[in-house]
């Protein structure tokens, strides 16, 4: 599980990012699981909603469920 901060869920690149490197690696988006603690989601809601969105669509987990 991958802890994301503030900054990173800011980046507008960062699930084109995780979409290479999952690509690159040959690896299924299940492998790869995200986590977002309340104070950076609710800092944020928009954003961090469109990268959740963005990162389930790759097949990413997201935790907590």
């Amino acid at each position: 599980m991958i802890n994301l901060s503030g900054s990173s869920t800011g980046d507008p690149e960062m699930a084109d990012y995780v979409a290479r490197c999952l690509g690159d690696n040959k690896l299924a988006g299940e492998c790869l699981g995200f986590e977002l603690t309340e104070t950076v989601a609710i800092g944020n809601v928009q954003t961090c909603g469109t990268l959740m969105s963005r990162l389930r669509g790759l097949g990413c987990v997201i935790a907590p469920r």
